[in-house]
This record gives structure tokens, C-alpha cells and sequence, in this order.
């Protein structure tokens, strides 16, 4: 059976840590093309837990053996935590919680929780969650363009405005089991200002860098015309008409 190597820790880790479409992957792109906060992507993902057998390494030594690998020149290495993944993985392997405990934690919250399960909900439905180039920016407009909105969609919205506050809660409890003071940034802040998000990041980090800090994101927007459209039906606890 395969082994991996022993595990090197790099001298600085750290989490980008939400619950789905908080803006974990602008964030995480933003960081990358510093240069200087290394390659934070979500590593963890049920679909590892069937990888790992291979090794026969469980999520925790999974980390580890990632931190010796993926850490830069300056032995920074980032990672990204979903919620309902972060869950899953703590009950396969409990030793991971003591691992990330050593961790900085970036806290990524969407004030708008409303927005932030519509966007759940568009995404689900159209099988489409990030959009990179301007082909796959015109191939989305396409799908929003044809895309139906019932009744169904607007109880869907619901219970993801609830698992995303339940959510919230668990990411709270987790932080605070292991006495982590993390980093809170909005996904509003990201948004309206990536370069003064990134800059609070690297701080927090304490990773030196000159100003102004240069970054480019290859992620495309994926709000729209029919979001706001949902968002409004949905608060006045109306059906769609289209």
C-alpha cells in the first residue's frame, strides 16, 4: 500500500473559512495572485475522504502531508473550509479539529443572507457555481436568460437561508472550542474593495508586502437582473411571474 511522506508544517497556515457562496473563491483568488499568501483552495471535500483510502490516511494526515507540499517560497500555506464539508470531515477525523486549531482563520461572512441562499439556489439549479472566462461569463448569461423560477424554487431559497444561519453557528462553535480569534471580513468589504481585503489579510498574516498589493482574479460576477427579481417575490412571499 502507498504511504506519504512524513509531514513538514510550514512556518505560517491558514483557513479562509465560510458557508457556501460567501465569496471564499474571490477571496481565495485574490490572495493566490499576490504571490505571497500561497495557493489557499478547498482541499477538503467529501470525494478526498474516498482518495485517502488509497493512503490509508484519514483527513487529518491528508492535511499534513498538503501543508509539507503546497506552502510557498515564504512556507505559507492557505486552505479553504465550507461548513457542511468542515463537518463531515471532523466526525471521519476527529484528530483534524487539534490540527486546524493551529491554524489563522480567516472568517468570511455574507451580511446577506437572503442573497447569499438565492445565490445557493440559482447556482444549484443551473449546475454552475463559478464562472472564469468571458465564454462561460456568455454561456451563464444564456441560462439565466432561459431559467424558470417556481414555487419550488422560492422553498428552496427558505431552507437555505436556514441551513446557512445553522450553519453559521457551527462555524461559531467550532472557532470557539478551539479559542480561535479569527479574522472577520464581509463578503460586502471583498466585493467593494478586494485590494483593502487582501491588505487586512496579509496583516493578519503578518506577511510583508509593498503597497499598494496587486491582485487579479480570473472569477466573473454572477449576479443578476433575475436575483433581484427572486429576492423581491420572495419578500413579499409571492410566486414567481416571468
Amino acid at each position: 500500500m502507498e504511504t506519504l511522506r512524513p509531514a513538514v508544517s510550514p512556518l505560517t497556515a491558514y483557513a479562509v473559512i465560510a458557508t457556501p457562496r460567501s465569496g471564499t473563491e474571490l477571496l481565495c483568488d485574490a490572495l493566490t495572485s499576490t504571490g505571497l499568501a500561497g495557493k489557499p483552495r478547498e482541499h477538503l471535500r467529501p470525494f478526498h475522504q474516498m482518495k485517502l483510502r488509497d493512503f490509508n490516511y484519514d483527513s487529518n494526515c491528508y492535511l499534513q502531508h498538503l501543508m509539507s507540499e503546497h506552502h510557498n517560497a515564504s512556507q505559507v500555506f492557505g486552505t479553504k473550509l465550507i461548513s457542511h464539508f468542515l463537518r463531515e470531515h471532523l466526525r471521519s477525523s476527529p484528530q483534524l479539529g487539534t490540527t486546524l486549531s493551529r491554524f489563522r482563520f480567516v472568517r468570511l461572512i455574507r451580511e446577506d443572507k437572503v442573497g447569499q441562499a438565492i445565490s445557493s439556489m440559482i447556482a444549484t439549479k443551473l449546475g454552475r457555481w463559478h464562472v472564469r472566462s468571458s465564454r462561460e461569463h456568455a454561456i451563464y448569461a444564456s441560462q439565466l436568460d432561459m431559467l424558470e423560477i417556481d414555487i419550488t424554487d422560492f422553498a428552496a431559497v427558505r431552507r437555505n437561508e436556514m441551513t446557512l444561519r445553522r450553519d453559521e453557528l457551527f462555524l461559531d462553535g467550532f472557532l470557539e472550542v478551539h479559542s480561535v480569534s479569527p479574522l472577520v471580513i464581509s463578503y460586502e468589504d471583498l466585493v467593494s474593495d478586494a485590494r483593502n481585503t487582501v491588505s487586512r489579510v496579509l496583516d493578519f498574516l503578518d506577511i510583508k508586502y509593498d503597497q499598494p498589493t496587486d491582485i487579479s482574479v480570473s472569477l466573473k460576477p454572477t449576479s443578476s437582473r433575475i436575483s433581484e427579481i427572486v429576492r423581491s417575490q420572495y419578500n413579499s412571499g409571492g410566486a414567481a411571474k416571468r
